[in-house]
């Protein structure tokens, strides 16, 4: 039996696979090498402004270097931490260095000479207390566009609510919109903005909303900013407008003491047709390098407080068996487990609480998606400028070679609970998304679309509104949404590690649509 399977040619528009039921019986399936100069013969001193702090969990330190003598005019540093775990230290661009203290016990953190690593300095920091949990809300505003909404308007409420936090988060949204276009409406004082807000676990959307309307509206505590994605790697678009705009939002924003926040998008899909990927010649790792490298000069150029490591978490989550399957269209995410992971790394860089373990998941995405999103997203906080391999995360928990239940997938936007299997995007992917069965067990199977369709259908609004049966019960959501097939993209969909000399029986739920 061919793996290849659903390819037609179709003369109309057509709209095809809200669901499939799969169903078989009775198969199985630091060197010093560098330092070629004696050290007797160079002269350099270096000293910290502090040695030994004590700081509470949540809590940030900055710690700053005094260099003299020989290279101390153009000093090259590194900062490291003994226990990441502990605390976390990322590089300023002033060479000072920002500490962030995750849980209780004491690292050593250390700065050196990257050439000569017998130049250093330390502090030790102690990390001491629970957890703070603001006593009120905490208001955080993105002002961004389609990777901003990805990022914050799904999970991150929920995040902050399962740990007992209250939020108030709110977008300024424009698709496509880039620095320099934010700073026009700022300047103009332009009412074209959506205004998407949740607070109090309602979320509501108003249109024609100004940026000094969403910066006056709540006290923010927290407020980002960031390029849209095809410019997120070329630092001379940043200097262009950023400064400005951030000039702006610091004059109008009520809270003078709110954070500024810069958000390090992420690279494209490795097969993205997006517009602007050439720019990085098409290569997921150097326009992933590009923006860090961007991201981090513009926090630099605006002193900003925070850097929210998106980017990194998505590439870290793309080093698991997930693979390079973190975008539903090749450069926005997939709506389950890669809007979770952007969340996950919000909610630990703002509230300095590790997301590994917290309470909440997306309906319907599988416990080991939600670990390898959680740590994705640990990892990228701890280390925002470099991949973390997710060691225990490259294959997946096959629990079974044999298929003892049906399988269900359900295609569309649209999340389905399990044990149903949720294909959200109609591009290609390079690996297949692993199956689950009944019983919520990963299976040897494998399915991906292989042929794009033409889009996502979201549904017309009539479909049932509860669970229905076709010998088998099918949730709304199943029905509701599926993928788009025309002339143009007809679509394909390929499942593997089917046995040829096995009968499997499919079962296919389709609608014409006119």
């Amino acid at each position: 039996m061919k793996n290849e399977f659903l390819k037609k040619n179709i003369t109309r528009s057509f709209f095809v696979a809200f669901m499939i039921l799969l169903s078989g019986i009775g198969f199985s399936a630091c060197s010093d090498d560098d330092e070629t100069e004696d050290q007797d013969t160079v002269n350099i001193k270096i000293s910290l402004d502090k040695s030994n702090e004590n700081i509470k969990i949540g809590e940030t330190l900055t710690i700053t270097p005094t260099f003299r003598g020989e290279e101390g005019d153009k000093p090259e540093y590194l900062w490291t931490s003994s226990n990441e775990e502990v605390a976390t230290v990322v590089k300023n661009a002033d060479n000072s260095a920002t500490i962030t203290a995750l849980s209780t016990g004491t690292t050593i953190i250390k700065i050196e000479n990257s050439k000569y690593r017998q130049f250093s300095a330390t502090c030790s920091v102690t990390v001491t207390e629970t957890p703070i949990v603001p006593s009120g809300p905490v208001r955080i505003l993105a002002i961004g566009n389609s990777f901003s909404q990805d990022a914050v308007e799904q999970y991150l409420y929920e995040l902050a609510e399962a740990e007992g936090i209250s939020v108030i988060i709110g977008n300024l949204y424009i698709g496509g919109c880039s620095l320099e276009k934010h700073l026009s409406n700022a300047k103009s004082n332009s009412a074209a903005y959506e205004y998407r807000k949740t607070k109090d676990g309602n979320k509501v959307n108003k249109l024609n909303v100004s940026l000094l309307e969403g910066l006056t509206d709540e006290n923010w505590d927290y407020i980002s900013v960031q390029q849209v994605s095809g410019y997120s790697g070329r630092y001379e678009t940043y200097v262009a407008s950023l400064p400005e705009l951030v000039q702006y939002v610091k004059e109008k924003a009520t809270n003078k003491n709110m954070k500024l926040m810069l958000h390090q998008t992420w690279a494209y899909a490795s097969n993205s047709n997006h517009a602007d990927f050439p720019k990085y010649d098409k290569d997921q790792v150097k326009m992933y390098e590009n923006i860090v490298d961007a991201v981090n000069k513009a926090a630099g150029l605006v002193d900003a407080d925070i850097v929210i490591p998106s980017g990194t978490a998505i590439q870290n989550g793309r080093t698991s068996y997930v693979g390079d399957n973190f975008t539903r269209d090749g450069y926005h995410l997939e709506t389950t487990y890669g809007r979770y992971t952007a969340a996950c790394t919000w909610f630990e860089k703002i509230f300095s609480k590790n997301v590994i373990g917290n309470g909440y998941s997306p309906k319907g995405l599988h416990k080991s998606k939600v670990e390898v999103a959680q740590h994705a997203a640990h990892a990228a906080v701890i280390k925002p400028n470099e991949v973390t391999i997710l060691i225990d995360y490259k294959e997946p928990p096959v629990d079974t070679e044999v298929m003892k239940t049906p399988i269900y997938i359900d295609f569309g936007s649209a999340m389905t609970d399990m044990p149903w299997n949720n294909i959200t995007s109609n591009t290609t992917a390079d690996k297949g998304t692993l199956l689950i069965d009944e019983d919520g067990d990963y299976t040897k199977f494998a399915i991906k679309v292989a042929k794009a369709f033409s889009g996502v259908f979201v549904g017309v609004g009539t479909e049932p509104k509860e669970t229905f049966n076709m010998g088998f019960d099918v949730p709304a959501t199943a029905f509701k949404d599926g993928l788009l097939v025309s002339d143009d993209n007809p679509g394909e969909l390929l499942i593997s590690n089917l046995d040829p000399s096995l009968k499997y029986t499919f079962t296919i739920v389709g609608l014409r649509w006119n």
